[in-house]
């Protein structure tokens, strides 16, 4: 349900599920970015990939089994970047993919996501009691992501106020 709650629309394929565990083939979705480089206008679905193929710690083979349209996750502006989701169920430890962290999304009915904090707190401590967790919501997440062209937008603010002093002094030295 993760597509749906970040309304990523599954364009071809089928979603991740509960099928999806260990011990089960390993399977992955990509998005519409993945598919274009890789697959070179055919379907990926069906097709499998490997990770870290030439190292002692090759990941192997996972099948495509879905595609999602391409997202925004860590900037605004630029092209999206080739990705693939697997269902973490599927691996014995996250260093196994290369993870160090996680971001764990919450979308709520009703009530706001700050007041759910307590109460996932309360089920992720008690799966791990040793995992940090920090909580951000979504509209300051964005605005983070902005922060870079909020920067060029003031400068260039200055910058034509700048310009603009210049030309009326140049104005009022030629006038008078």
């Amino acid at each position: 349900g993760w597509f749906d709650t970040f309304g990523v629309p599954l364009v071809a394929g089928r979603d991740l599920s509960d099928h999806d565990r260990a011990g089960a083939l390993r399977v992955a979705i990509v998005n519409q970015a993945f598919a274009r480089k890789f697959a070179q206008d055919k379907s990926p679905i069906g097709r499998t990939i490997t990770l870290y193929p030439r190292t002692p710690r090759t990941l192997g083979p996972i099948e495509m089994v879905g595609v999602v349209g391409d997202a925004v996750y860590s900037s605004l502006g630029g092209e999206t970047p080739p990705t693939f989701y697997v269902p973490l169920a599927q691996f014995d430890y996250l260093g196994e993919l290369g993870i160090r962290s996680i971001n764990l999304e919450v979308r709520s009915r009703g009530a706001s996501p700050e007041s759910l904090t307590r109460s996932i707190t309360t089920v992720v401590g008690g799966i791990n009691s040793q995992l940090s967790l920090t909580f951000q919501p979504l509209p300051t997440q964005v605005s983070d992501s902005l922060i870079q062209e909020r920067l060029s937008a003031r400068l260039s603010a200055c910058f034509g106020v700048l310009g603009l002093l210049l030309a009326a002094l140049g104005l009022y030295g030629v006038t008078t």
